[in-house]
């Protein structure tokens, strides 16, 4: 009986149209796997994020230290300050 359906010249132009489907869906796939493009559309995936993390993280660290550096410049700067001003001003004995 299917045999017999499959026969039929109506369903024999479809059976062709989805034998060369399936043909020109396995050529694809074939280049597919030829060209690894699985593993390239990872990596282009992969990449833009990263980039935004990395990117991020520096910029997170880079202020960080900023912070660091002002608070240790201005210890720095009041120490200097005062010593300086120790120096410049006469002691309270002298006057």
């Amino acid at each position: 009986m299917r045999d017999m359906l499959a026969a039929l010249p109506q369903f024999q132009e479809m059976r062709d149209q989805f034998s060369l489907h399936l043909n020109m869906a396995e050529k694809c796939m074939d280049m597919f796997e030829q060209k690894k493009l699985l593993e390239v559309g990872l990596v282009e995936q992969v990449h833009p994020s990263m980039t935004l993390y990395l990117t991020s993280r520096i910029a997170q660290l880079v202020s960080i230290q900023r912070a660091r550096f002002r608070r240790q410049f201005s210890r720095i700067w009041s120490l200097y300050f005062v010593i300086h001003n120790y120096r410049i001003m006469p002691k309270q004995s002298d006057i």
